[in-house]
């Protein structure tokens, strides 16, 4: 986790690097992160995500989850579910935790039972997917509002050529018509000397 908080930036500033990233939560609640060994606690998580939130509005963040470790309360479970709608996951990897031999969490006595576990993983499986949901209307949402802008600024720059074009034919046509007066004019103005003179040279 601490590892993304120092890459985010570089992303930020990167663009031609998708912005993924994939942090694992494992759990939302301090008292089982502390009994899974991990180094941060809840806060410290959500701070992050927002940090990188704040630096890349556009960033897909994925996560780990394990539901039902030794120890883990309905309490526990809860804050569980409220990291995920706070940081809004693009997706989640969710496992149900079993235990296996030769590991700390195998010899705990206070073992969630199957069935609950079962249980709290379908309904974490539920939020994650509506978070993932939501995610992707806003997402889509916001391309629409994209498209309709570019589509609203094409058309703006199509009728602005048409009004040029309008503008330039009106300016070529004023052009011929002017042209076409000085030609009838001078035309006119020949034809009268020809008439003043043509008497002349009879007598």
């Amino acid at each position: 986790v601490s590892g993304v908080h120092s890459t985010a930036p570089s992303l930020a500033e990167t663009p031609n690097v998708m912005p993924q990233l994939h942090m694992p939560l494992q759990s939302g609640s301090d008292t089982v992160l502390k009994a899974m060994r991990r180094s941060y606690r809840q806060g410290r998580y959500l701070s992050i995500i927002d940090d990188v939130r704040a630096r890349i509005p556009d960033a897909a963040i994925t996560t780990d989850i394990i539901v039902g470790f030794p120890g883990e309360t309905e309490a526990d479970f809860a804050a569980t579910l409220d990291v995920v709608r706070a940081a809004r996951f693009a997706g989640a990897f969710t496992f149900q935790y079993s235990p296996r031999p030769g590991t700390p969490a195998a010899s705990y006595a206070d073992q969630v039972p199957p069935e609950v576990v079962k249980e709290r993983y379908t309904e974490l499986a539920a939020i994650v997917e509506e978070a993932i949901q939501a995610i992707e209307a806003v997402t889509q949402s916001a391309s629409s509002a994209r498209a309709a802008a570019s589509a609203a600024s094409t058309a703006s720059a199509r009728i602005a050529a048409l009004e040029k074009m309008v503008l330039d034919l009106d300016r070529a046509s004023r052009v011929q018509r002017e042209q076409m007066l000085q030609m009838q004019a001078q035309q006119m103005a020949a034809e009268n000397a020809s008439r003043w003179f043509t008497p002349l040279l009879l007598l």
